[in-house]
């Protein structure tokens, strides 16, 4: 029971510090997707602002250090099984709601080194989805060909599109 009060403690944070980020205009909700595997992470900030435009601007670091505790907490909890890609929802009334992708790994926009699909894959073993970027791991795929394996990780990531 602890374990979850500390989960959704993290969860209410991480949307404070998206509510938190200052912008010029009013906003009526914010979108923040987090792609991250061990050592690796990239993440956007898109506002929907009052005025029908779209903006952006990212939390604080504090609050990027609150996700990556989150993802080890919630692997924690779920026998070894870390989230690749979240999404925080946070309305202008600061109500919140977080989606979790365990299923895909994350389309990123550059491809991590293979050293650190190899630490995500110590820390959080996965061997189905290991195989999609196994031939990048060891070497098969050079490194000039990195947009092959982003392309096939898109491919295999039906909400990527």
């Amino acid at each position: 029971m602890e374990q979850l009060h500390h989960l959704n403690e993290l969860q209410r944070a991480i949307a404070q510090g998206i509510y938190n980020i200052e912008l010029d205009n009013p906003w009526l909700e914010a979108r923040y997707t987090v792609k991250m595997i061990n050592s690796y992470s990239e993440s956007q900030a898109i506002m929907k602002m009052e005025d029908g435009s779209i903006g952006g601007d990212t939390p604080s670091y504090e609050t990027d250090m609150l996700i990556e505790k989150l993802r080890d907490t919630m692997a924690d909890l779920n026998q070894g099984q870390a989230w690749y890609t979240m999404v925080v929802t946070v309305q202008e009334d600061g109500k919140f709601k977080f989606d979790f992708d365990y299923d895909h790994l994350p389309t990123f926009d550059i491809l991590p080194d293979p050293e650190d699909w190899e630490k995500e894959f110590k820390s959080y073993p996965n061997p189905e989805l290991q195989a999609h970027v196994q031939d990048w791991m060891d070497g098969r795929v050079k490194d000039e060909d990195w947009k092959t394996v982003i392309q096939r990780l898109r491919d295999l990531n039906p909400s990527s599109n």
